[in-house]
């Protein structure tokens, strides 16, 4: 029974891959790996949907986690997701310019997967969905009220604690919008966290539920559901001010 894994090259990624091997044979992996020039089109288009301010607000608080929050959060992450291990090296490795490219048109229909597990990668273009009956996607958020990236963060700064969690789900033409499959709270620490280390920690319930929905999956009994108890919305990545306000957020909840 095939499964093919469509990854970006990252930690949580990489543990998720890892966890799965561990309870199911995956008969390749595919990363993608944008050309740097693709870094430039992804800033055009931001500044296209957002404005100049907001983005310009994301890209100091990439300066900002560089100078004075990536040491720290390495070593949360690695505390995370340490206990998966690596990645097992007898698995089919390829790596793709773009998940939508003619290249990983021709690995799936090589590999012919029963189930696509989609970690950290590009929007899934439907040439490529038609590829493979079933595509999960680990969502670091509850859907669907914190689609898009960094949902559990937002759901922190909304002060929507009981919502601060990770879903597995069927992947359709949204973003994020697929059928729920399996979705779990998330706890998060109020002396120190940041988007980084709360995925990490998503990630971590989340694999489990990843491998459990693969296993159902094959075997015919995958759940799935919708949550109309909750209004659909998307986020995008947070500014500095965005984490200030974030972090103002759990240093309140840590003196209660």
């Amino acid at each position: 029974m095939s499964v093919c894994i469509l990854a970006n090259d990252d930690p949580q990624s990489r543990a998720m891959i890892a966890g799965i091997a561990k309870d199911h044979s995956i008969s390749a992996i595919i990363f993608e790996k944008k050309p740097k020039g693709s870094m430039l089109k992804t800033l055009k288009f931001r500044i296209r949907r957002l404005g100049y301010k907001k983005v310009i607000g994301q890209l100091l608080l990439l300066v900002y986690e560089k100078m004075f929050l990536s040491k720290r959060s390495l070593s949360a992450i690695q505390d995370s997701l340490g206990s998966f291990g690596p990645i097992p090296t007898s698995i089919p490795t390829y790596t793709v310019k773009s998940v939508n490219s003619d290249r990983t048109l021709e690995l799936l229909e090589l590999h012919q997967p029963q189930i696509c597990v989609i970690t950290g990668t590009s929007i899934i273009k439907p040439v490529v969905l038609d590829k493979c009956s079933l595509f999960l996607n680990i969502h670091c958020g509850i859907t669907p009220a914190y689609r898009g990236v960094h949902g559990g963060f937002w759901a922190i700064k909304e002060q929507d604690f009981k919502n601060v969690g990770v879903t597995i789900h069927k992947v359709d033409q949204g973003i994020d919008t697929g059928d729920i499959v399996y979705q779990e709270e998330v706890s998060f620490a109020k002396k120190f966290e940041t988007h980084r280390t709360l995925a990490a920690k998503q990630y971590k319930i989340g694999i489990p539920l990843m491998s459990k929905a693969i296993d159902d999956g094959l075997n015919g009994r995958l759940p799935s559901f919708r949550r109309d108890d909750l209004e659909s919305r998307q986020w995008f990545s947070p500014t500095l001010l965005d984490y200030f306000g974030f972090r103002k957020i759990l240093s309140e909840i840590a003196l209660n």
